[in-house]
Order: structure tokens, then sequence, then C-alpha cells
């Protein structure tokens, strides 16, 4: 698996757009599509993500062939996109994870997910506590990256967490957008979120929802 990014102090302006490909072609029926990943941990300029599944369905990367990531960000926090060449043609690839060298700028300190985290609006009106979909730990063991279900109309509100031995407790917070009795599309929106730990977790830590769940 090769990381393929621009060179060091590349310029780009707002609105540019940055092509992907693969060299070679990826053949009659194939296709490239995302995977997400589940766990992470970064040692000696390396970066490891485990739990590979398939995006959205979240079905194990089973036959598919790691392809290329995309870093994209700057600063302490960065997205990591993983994407796979899945062919009738390319054998099957039954890796859980998937090493990358990210490259200057990036330590043990760096916050990495898949997607943008969503920003917390603590003034939003008629919160409410839900349930997480699942938490992944940080290298630095002090913050993790929460997912998440909410509705069109609704957004984070605040994260907070506690810590008992294993177990981290993380409670989401979302308060609607929009003023009662609004009409809003009935769809299901995916949100991540960055939690801040009172102290550093351990490595295998457990994460679940405020209400034990």
């Amino acid at each position: 698996m090769t990381l393929q990014s621009p060179a060091a102090g590349s310029g780009a302006s707002q609105g540019d757009v940055v092509a992907v490909a693969t060299t070679p072609g990826l053949g009659r029926g194939a296709t490239l599509e995302p995977l997400s990943w589940q766990a992470m941990r970064f040692a000696r300029g390396r970066l490891t993500l485990g739990g590979l599944r398939s995006d959205p369905v979240g079905a194990p990367a089973g036959c598919a062939s790691a392809d290329h990531a995309v870093v994209g960000g700057g600063g302490r926090q960065r997205t990591v996109r993983l994407w796979a060449v899945v062919s009738p043609d390319v054998r099957c690839l039954w890796a859980s994870e998937a090493v990358l060298a990210p490259g200057h700028g990036w330590s043990r300190r760096t916050i990495a997910w898949s997607a943008p985290l969503d920003r917390a609006r603590p003034t939003l009106p008629r919160q409410r506590t839900i349930r997480i979909e699942r938490g992944v730990l940080q290298p630095d063991r002090r913050h993790a990256v929460v997912s998440y279900w909410h509705g069109a109309c609704d957004a984070l509100a605040s994260t907070s967490a506690t810590l008992d031995g294993r177990r981290v407790r993380v409670t989401v917070r979302l308060g609607d957008t929009v003023p009662p009795e609004t009409a809003c599309a009935a769809i299901a929106v995916q949100g991540q979120a960055l939690v801040t730990l009172p102290a550093r977790a351990p490595r295998d830590a457990i994460f679940v929802a405020a209400d034990g769940r």
C-alpha cells in the first residue's frame, strides 16, 4: 500500500480539486471504494490503522486490494481516508491493518479520523443524551474520536467522558438546530466528535455510552 500525497510545500487554493488515480488502470469491473478503520496507533514514524471495514455497510474488507490513502488537514487534527480497489480480477486481501508513513509533522499528539470532526455548539436548545456507535482511542491516549448518529435538524452540543479502569464512559449530547414543530427530513447522519479523557486510558480501553450501552 502506498501513500499518494502532493509533495511537501505544494500550494493549493480554495476550490482546488485534487484528483486521485491508480497505476495501472483499475481493470474491467473494478471500482475504488472507501474503507473505514476502527483503531490506530503511531510508532517510529508509522501510522497503523486497524479493523478495516468496507464503507458504508461496515462489512469486513474481505476481497479488496488496499490501494492508497489520502491525508488531509493540517496542524494537530488530520483526516486519513483509505481507498481500496474492489475487482473480480484482484486477489482477496484479508489483512485487517494498513501501515502508512504519514510524513513530517505527524506525532503521537496528532488527532486523526476518516472524516472532519463535528464542532460542538453548547448553546443549542432542547439538549438530550444519545448513545455512541464506537470510539477510537488516539495515540496520545488522552483523546478519542467517537461516532454517533443524528438527524437532519439536530447537531452536536457537547461531549464528555469519565474513566474507570479500562472502561471509558462517553456522554454525547445533541441539541435542536430548528424551532419546535419544524418539519425535518427523515434521514440519519453519521457524526464524529473529539472527546477529551480525564487521564490516559489503557491501550485496550472499552468505550461505552454514559448509560453503559
